[in-house]
């Protein structure tokens, strides 16, 4: 099938062309006296409408894609003015934030001095006024009592609305690699391990013309119908 200059068909044309040619195929492969000519002739129909249909399904699309670019360029200039403010006010409020989590920690371990403070006063009262025995049990209450405390301290305020309460530092975590042979050897077992370095293996096969060696890899050799 030569490219012309005629309309591209659609999807459902290219099917019906495939389905004659499926009845073909189940005709010569169960005729025992099918020659390997017929065989090839029906395998480049095959090949010629599918490279067709892929021509038209691009040429089809272009115009769409066109489109798409065109809108993506017009919005560009909105993502890269948008990031420049954001990053401009990124600094200021992470320096807000830092400092809130600061005054939040002093705040807590000061309502743990205090709190224990306390306890050890009424402690020593109640150990005149109870005795030892009970004194120790008032004191463990009290510790508690403590600990609570400092669990409930709140954030202090600083000058600003209050919606600003609300932002947060999302945190993030990533790996970095400082142990490669340990890093390699614990996910060994992890089919995505494979996957990897057969994509690695193959890559270096491709890019190798001759023999090529791969420690641990066997290069298998295999003919195929193009």
């Amino acid at each position: 099938m030569e490219q012309t200059n005629n309309p591209p068909k659609t999807a459902a044309e290219y099917l019906d062309l495939l389905n004659s040619l499926q009845c073909q195929v189940v005709e010569v492969m169960g005729d025992d006296e099918t020659t390997i000519d017929a065989l090839l002739d029906i395998y480049k129909d095959i090949k010629k409408i599918k490279q067709a249909a892929d021509f038209d399904r691009k040429l089809i699309k272009e115009p769409y894609l066109t489109e798409g670019r065109k809108i993506d360029s017009q919005f560009k200039p909105v993502s890269t003015s948008a990031d420049a403010l954001l990053n401009t006010l990124r600094g200021p409020i992470e320096e807000y934030l830092a400092l809130l989590e600061l005054q939040r920690k002093e705040a807590a371990e000061r309502a743990v001095e205090e709190a224990a403070a306390a306890v050890e006063a009424m402690v020593a009262m109640e150990v005149d006024e109870f005795g030892a025995g009970e004194a120790t049990t008032i004191a463990a209450e009290k510790q508690e009592a403590a600990k609570q405390a400092a669990k409930e301290a709140k954030t202090p305020q600083i000058k600003g609305n209050a919606h600003h309460h609300a932002l947060g530092q999302r945190t993030y975590r990533r790996a970095k690699i400082i142990n490669q042979d340990e890093a390699m050897a614990h996910f060994r077992n992890d089919p995505a391990m494979l996957n990897l370095l057969e994509k690695l293996a193959n890559a270096k096969i491709r890019s190798t013309q001759g023999a090529v060696e791969i420690p641990g890899v066997e290069i298998i050799t295999e003919k195929r119908v193009a």
